[in-house]
Order: structure tokens, then C-alpha cells, then sequence
């Protein structure tokens, strides 16, 4: 009997131990893209702009498991310096995050094109058991990853009150960023003012822009719109701005708000823009 149990208890602790070897280690890439990778597999990261820092992040996963059937993790994401572009550099996060991460910044001169790099997944105290994962990250460096519509094409408002401009800033590409809106034509310098916004990557955000008119004005007004990263990347586009000097006008304005608000009064503004804006 004996003879006969101890084959079998051999086979239920070994069952485990066979089955994970036929389980391949994989990536889950979690940012900017999600992909399941393998071994030599290749990921897309879609386009960038010069300068521009991609944040690559994965999932501690590896999708193998120990002999007590618990999932072993990736402790560390690593980029192979010496399969990076010329003049593209690396950094690292740190260790024992909830997700391994890697940064890649790209030169700030890169010509348009297609590139590839090498990274690596890796546990700490690799084994022959607990190989990393390498694979390719391919990446398109493209100057055209900044989208901006001025979505008020055309505004009204009064002498010293705020004319208000309603912008969108789309970030085309697959790295965050940090871009610098500002009027480049159109108003006098003293009129002009720089506002910063960070957009994410494939994302877009509205942005409020005020403009405060000394003097009556019939003005074409051009914004624009450039990376932190590079000044090669930026986006232009226009609308137009008429002030007038009027009793009925300085009521419209006051309801995108005045330059300063007396507590006692401001009640009452806010009812004379509400009034002005909806019923007159």
C-alpha cells in the first residue's frame, strides 16, 4: 500500500511545478498603451514629439506561478541604454512601485521618423527559473502631436471687462506634456499674458482665456500653443475679438467676471450679467 502512495504523492507535488513550466513569463504594458507581451514581441507606442519624456509603465504580473501556486512579480522595468537612438537618454523609477516604470526621452532634434529600443522585465534574483522578458518598444517622432481649435471663433464684450476666449488643446501623441498658450497677434503687448497647461497623453483639455480690452477693438486675435519639451512643437489658430463701450455691453461682461470683486457688490454683478446675458 505504501508502495502504491508514494508515487502518487510524488505526482500531486510535482503536477504543479510541470504544468507552470508549459506557462510562459508575459508583460501586461499598462501605459500609453495596454499589450500583452512575450518574449520578442514588439510594442507600439504610437508618435511622440522631439524632447518629449514617454512613461512607460507595466503591471507587476508575469503569469508565473511557484509551487504554492503563488504568482511571482516584476520588481523592475529596464531600458537596454545601448539599443537607444543617438542622443536619447533614460531614467528609471523607483524600485517596488505598485507598477514597474521606465522614462525615455527623446533628443530634442530627432529628425521625423520611426525608431525601436530594447526594454526588459525583470524579478530580483534571476534564476534560469526566473528569467527576465525582453522585447522592442517601436516609437514615430513626429512634429504634429499638438492639436489647437480656438472654439470661440468670435467674442463680444465691454471696455475693461473680460472678453472670454474658450480654447482646446488636443495632445495627439503618446507622452504627457506641458504646453505654453499665449496670443502672438492681433493685441497690443500689455494686453497679452502666458498660461500653462498640461494636456496628457491622447487626451485634450479646454482652456479659459481672458482678455481685459483698455479701448475699443476690432482685432483678429492668433494664439498659440508650444511644448514645454521642444518649440518645434506647437499649434496655431485664431478668432476674433470686438469691444464696445456701453452701459448694456459692460453688463454682459460682468458676467465672465471683473477684475476685482467688492464683497458687497458682487452679488449684485453677478445678477446684472445673469440679467444682461439671458434676458436683454
Amino acid at each position: 500500500m505504501r508502495a502504491l502512495l508514494l508515487p502518487a504523492v510524488l505526482f500531486i507535488l510535482i503536477l504543479p511545478l510541470l504544468s507552470a513550466a508549459d506557462v510562459r513569463p508575459h508583460v501586461l504594458a499598462v501605459q500609453p498603451v495596454q499589450e500583452q507581451l512575450l518574449e520578442g514581441d514588439v510594442l507600439d507606442l504610437g508618435i511622440v514629439g522631439p524632447g518629449q519624456k514617454i512613461e512607460l509603465e507595466i503591471s507587476r504580473n508575469s503569469n508565473v506561478f511557484d509551487f504554492r501556486n503563488v504568482e511571482e512579480v516584476w520588481d523592475r522595468l529596464t531600458v537596454e541604454d545601448a539599443s537607444l537612438p543617438d542622443f536619447w537618454r533614460s531614467e528609471y523609477s523607483l524600485r517596488y512601485e505598485a507598477n514597474p516604470k521606465a522614462f525615455v526621452i527623446v533628443d530634442s532634434d530627432a529628425p521625423d521618423g520611426e525608431y525601436t529600443f530594447s526594454l526588459r522585465a525583470e524579478r530580483d534574483y534571476n534564476t534560469a527559473a526566473r528569467h527576465p522578458v525582453s522585447f522592442l518598444a517601436k516609437v514615430r517622432v513626429s512634429r504634429d502631436v499638438l492639436g489647437l481649435t480656438v472654439l470661440s471663433e468670435f467674442v463680444r464684450g465691454g471696455v475693461e471687462q473680460p472678453s472670454e476666449f474658450r480654447i482646446k488643446l488636443v495632445n495627439k501623441g503618446s507622452a504627457n506634456d506641458a504646453f505654453e498658450l499665449e496670443v502672438v497677434s492681433g493685441l497690443p503687448n500689455d494686453w497679452k499674458f502666458r498660461k500653462q497647461v498640461f494636456v496628457p497623453h491622447n487626451d485634450e483639455r479646454i482652456v479659459l482665456y481672458e482678455v481685459v480690452a483698455r479701448e475699443q477693438v476690432d482685432a483678429q486675435v492668433e494664439f498659440k500653443a508650444t511644448s514645454l519639451s521642444s518649440t518645434t512643437i506647437y499649434a496655431t489658430d485664431s478668432g476674433g475679438l470686438q469691444t464696445r463701450s456701453s452701459i448694456l455691453q459692460d453688463m454682459k461682461s460682468v458676467g465672465n467676471g471683473v477684475i476685482l470683486f467688492p464683497n458687497i457688490e458682487q452679488a449684485v454683478y453677478y445678477l446684472m450679467g445673469f440679467v444682461a446675458n439671458n434676458f436683454m
